[in-house]
């Protein structure tokens, strides 16, 4: 009876790593069997996670087409693409005769709203470029 309550409790261990130093180590549960690992590190930030490795014309081209695809399910138009670079446009340009109109029924108040319309609306332009490693950039153009 003694000896299974002592199973159930978890067990200490020390590595003795040189003379008179101890190290202790990780306590081990019974019931997962095994010794809990420390965590992995963080992953790199950077540049330092870019693959190294030179991609085939045909994996290029299907990272290409996966990016797209995705970038026009969130509401991007495709301008212009090649084998492994696009354009795409998000938004569109306002329609200025429609605006200055309303302007003019306005008398003027509406040109104020437009030209922050201008301003800061229209077509955003990004280029996406697959490079010979499989590396997909996004920029702004």
């Amino acid at each position: 009876m003694e000896d299974a309550s002592r199973s159930e409790q978890p067990v200490e261990a020390t590595e003795v790593t040189e003379p008179n130093q101890s190290v202790p180590a990780v306590e081990s549960s019974p019931a997962h069997g095994a010794i809990d690992a420390p965590p992995p590190p963080p992953p790199a930030s950077g540049l330092e996670d870019l693959s190294q490795a030179p991609k085939s014309s045909d994996e290029r081209k299907v990272l290409l087409a996966n990016t797209l695809q995705g970038q026009v399910a969130s509401g991007a138009r495709i301008e212009s693409q090649g084998d492994f670079q696009a354009v795409v446009i998000r938004g569109h340009r306002p329609n200025h005769l429609l605006h200055f109109l309303i302007g003019i029924f306005t008398l003027g108040l509406w040109w104020i709203v437009w030209f922050f319309i201008a301003l800061f609306g229209g077509e955003k332009r990004q280029m996406i470029n697959v490079d010979q490693f499989g590396n997909v950039f996004v920029q702004k153009v």
